[in-house]
């Protein structure tokens, strides 16, 4: 089997994870030919064994999306791949072979979202055409579609009004990069302070404006000992920063900058909880990661996180600073309930895609993909 692998979307945050994770497992399955397009923050974090392990590796460094069409459009009529997968799309060209692309823009699915936001009637005007047109290039430009939650599978198939049978689940799980350092780490967090880590790239549904009004709030209690620690660029933090009212709850609040994927691992274990006040979702593997390195987890009380997480998190308003307040200092100052959401979260962990078992999920649904379009061919035959 020959795939070319198009990753040149792959720019920032979780997307950056899931690449890198999957070409990691892709690298050591000898039976698949591998082509792989990277974008340079792949590139940085790959390891060279698995950059020597595909049949050809190239790095694009433009984001114009004509010019990535055209040398996209060339790899493919040189290397004749039997599928293209996109780990997520949409994709600005349409391949001759067939074409798998990821779908996690959930925030589509959300359109209450805008509101809470209070974009102006331009700027919602402006989202509105953008998801067209991203609605517009995933029909025209895929054939199948993988997503990570049956939510979303369910969603994706009204959205785009394609049958679920071309719709395939795999579930979001941790990496094995993630789980290895894990393992061979002993970190003990502060005691002295309750850290919380914000494991998130900076995007406004993700909703991290409110940790600002949140220090606010802590300091006029007299409350010092909270700390939210940041993964951003420090234009992104600076953003932030700026909107706490009060000087001294800016203190709350520190940036690691973005953090490298082989030391995310090391961040949680510093760290005493999760904190994620996202407001939508397609999936995170923030979740897992929590549960597996045994960190309680707080996040926003949507549907996407019941439904990942059930009883192994704190939900919280994300749209109420002071319900979140309540929810931190509740979890600070309550050991037992630390030890239920630890426990809670190791057993919601066995209900997740190992990195084994995803990667057998995702060579399966290659393989079933070609099966269909050689029947396909034989029929026509």
């Amino acid at each position: 089997m020959k795939i070319l692998v198009d990753c040149s979307l792959l720019n920032i945050g979780g997307g950056v994870q899931v690449g890198l994770s999957f070409l990691e497992n892709l690298s050591n399955d000898k039976s698949i030919e591998a082509i792989v397009v990277a974008t340079v923050q792949i590139d940085q974090q790959l390891s060279d064994k698995a950059k020597l392990a595909f049949k050809n590796y190239q790095v694009i460094q433009s984001k114009n999306k004509i010019k990535l069409s055209k040398i996209m459009k060339n790899i493919e009529a040189i290397y004749n791949p039997d599928l293209v997968f996109t780990v997520f799309g949409p994709s600005y060209w349409r391949s001759k072979a067939p074409n798998l692309q990821g779908f996690a823009l959930g925030l589509m699915f959300y359109s209450e979202v805008q509101d809470y936001l209070k974009y102006s009637f331009l700027k919602k005007i402006r989202i509105k055409l953008m998801y067209v047109v991203k609605q517009y290039l995933f029909k025209k430009n895929a054939d199948y579609y993988v997503v990570e939650t049956n939510v979303v599978r369910k969603n994706l198939s009204k959205l785009l009004n394609v049958s679920l049978d071309n719709i395939f689940v795999v579930e979001n799980c941790y990496s094995p990069i993630f789980e290895k350092n894990i393992k061979e780490n002993n970190i003990s967090n502060n005691k002295d302070k309750f850290n919380l880590i914000v494991p998130s790239s900076y995007y406004p549904h993700k909703n991290l404006e409110v940790v600002a009004v949140v220090c606010d709030i802590l300091v006029e209690r007299k409350i010092f000992d909270i700390n939210f620690n940041f993964m951003l660029k420090k234009s992104d933090f600076d953003k932030i920063k700026s909107l706490c009212k009060n000087q001294e709850a800016k203190n709350l609040l520190n940036n690691y900058g973005p953090v490298d994927y082989k030391m995310l691992a090391i961040k949680y274990l510093e760290n005493n909880a999760v904190f994620l006040p996202t407001l939508a979702e397609s999936s995170t593997s923030a979740y897992p990661e929590a549960f597996i390195s045994q960190r309680p987890l707080l996040t926003s009380d949507r549907d996407f996180s019941r439904g990942l997480c059930e009883e192994s998190a704190i939900y919280f308003d994300p749209f109420n600073a002071i319900d979140i307040v309540e929810k931190i200092i509740s979890l600070k100052e309550n050991e037992n309930l630390k030890k239920l959401l630890i426990a809670n979260g190791l057993h919601q962990l066995s209900t997740y895609t190992t990195p084994e078992t995803k990667w057998l999920k995702q060579r399966e649904i290659f393989h079933n993909i070609l099966n269909i379009h050689e029947g396909k061919q034989d029929e026509l035959h």
